[in-house]
């Protein structure tokens, strides 16, 4: 799943913005402090694909405006930590879909392009792993960084190429030679193992 930095961004400073940077401000886009809540919006994101309950999403979100930035927590502090992790799931859903969309096209072209096969397991999807507590918060915010959104360290957008997708195929009757791994790229099937 590819997820847009600027939109976590954009629920982060209009749903939440703990600390109020973006009082008196038109926009947080190219304000120096624009990364400040990247960390705690990325690790959400993960959590809900992980299938965290919203409440303890709000927790943490809770948590970290009370303990980490020392602002005390409020009936309002559960509000916006609410609204937040709604809609972090909500455009996380919509994202969803869309896999839900590439996973149909993928059975599509390969089914279309080998008969008398079928696809049985789409690629893996798994949940960012959990950073140690020796990891310093930048390195893991790094790590984050490069897994969600194909950032290298210094923050560049990794080049814009149309990823490659694996897929798993079977014979339709069973037997035979068994399953294989294809990986398609651009609609078109790319390379076979198995």
């Amino acid at each position: 799943m590819t997820v847009d930095l600027m939109c976590l961004r954009e629920i982060g400073w209009t749903k939440w913005d703990p600390i109020e940077l973006l009082r008196n401000r038109e926009s947080w886009v190219g304000q120096r402090f624009q990364d400040e809540y990247d960390h705690y919006l990325v690790h959400v994101a993960d959590r809900v694909v992980a299938g965290d309950d919203d409440n303890s999403l709000v927790s943490y979100l809770v948590a970290i405006e009370r303990d980490n930035m020392g602002l005390g927590s409020t009936e309002s502090s559960k509000q916006r930590a609410a609204a937040t992790v709604s809609a972090i799931r909500n455009y996380l859903v919509g994202e969803t879909e869309g896999a839900a969309k590439v996973y149909d096209d993928l059975k599509r072209v390969v089914e279309d392009a080998m008969p008398g096969w079928r696809v049985v397991v789409p690629e893996p999807r798994t949940a960012l792993p959990r950073p140690r507590k020796e990891d310093s918060l930048a390195s893991t915010n790094e790590a984050l960084k490069a897994k969600w959104f194909g950032q290298g360290a210094d923050g560049d957008a990794a080049e814009a190429a149309e990823p490659s997708h694996q897929v798993i195929v079977e014979p339709v009757g069973g037997g035979g030679p068994g399953r294989k791994t294809i990986i398609v790229r651009d609609g078109k099937i790319i390379g076979m193992q198995g």
